[in-house]
């Protein structure tokens, strides 16, 4: 899972990041806000952590980051610890949770695996999915068919899983844009196609390979699984969905 970590001690991140691998999150450390929006509209995070050596500001950059992302990205602040009302100020801009320096791995480990469970509950329960030859191991964020690996991004991972999950359902434009983006779903609806052109090249989601990626125009997508020499159409623009996820 992708995670901002925002700094401005270069001498610490890698340090951090190292140990955010322990749990699975993909480290990426950037040394301001501007920069953190740029990259989460590219491509979301799922984390943030602060590490702010003028601790005074920590709680105007979580405050200025509650403001412009999504409540359900988690804010994770590193303390040294002697600025106890800098920590609570933090905590009450909209940080969610904290972990004091000396950094102990295994506490901050464990704080942030319980973080993220109870921010993504579905995708830290599951972590190995299989559909068919398909295998999606949620928590490492990795897809293999057949035994082999499928090189994704985090989007691309989170599109796919949606669309084993729902296999047989038309799942609305809507629908996909909140589950994967958090936002709202007329602001990205051209990158929502972009990935969607990816994840189908990519898993090889064709009727040959047994599956059909469908565009329901006006509407959204549908993932259905078929037999190989199956020449059925795929589907029309008239396709109106009986029950569709929205």
């Amino acid at each position: 899972m992708k995670t901002a970590l925002l700094h401005d001690d270069a001498s610490r991140a890698d340090e951090v990041c190292h140990m955010l691998a322990e749990v699975a999150l993909d480290c990426v450390p950037v040394t301001a806000i501007s920069e953190v929006l740029e990259k989460h509209r590219r491509e979301p995070f799922h984390l943030i952590l602060v590490q702010w050596q003028n601790e005074r500001e920590v709680p105007g950059l979580v405050r200025l980051l509650r403001e412009s992302l999504p409540a359900t990205v988690p804010i994770f602040c590193l303390f040294r610890g002697a600025d106890e009302e800098a920590l609570v100020d933090a905590l009450a801009a909209g940080a969610d949770g904290y972990a004091l320096k000396p950094i102990r791995r295994t506490d901050l480990v464990l704080r942030l695996r319980v973080l993220m469970r109870q921010a993504y509950p579905l995708l830290a329960v599951e972590e190995k999915l299989h559909f068919g030859d398909f295998m999606f191991e949620t928590r490492r964020r990795r897809i293999t068919r057949a035994g082999e690996p499928i090189t994704v991004t985090s989007n691309e991972f989170d599109l796919a899983l949606l669309l084993f999950r729902h296999l047989g359902r038309p799942l609305s434009r809507a629908f996909l844009m909140e589950e994967v983006w958090r936002s709202e779903p007329g602001q990205q609806s051209r990158t929502l196609d972009t990935h969607m052109s990816r994840v189908r090249t990519k898993l090889h989601l064709v009727p040959e390979h047994g599956y059909r990626l469908a565009t329901i125009y006006g509407y959204g997508y549908q993932l259905t699984q078929i037999a190989p020499d199956e020449n059925t159409p795929g589907v029309s623009a008239h396709t109106t969905p009986d029950s569709a996820t929205s």
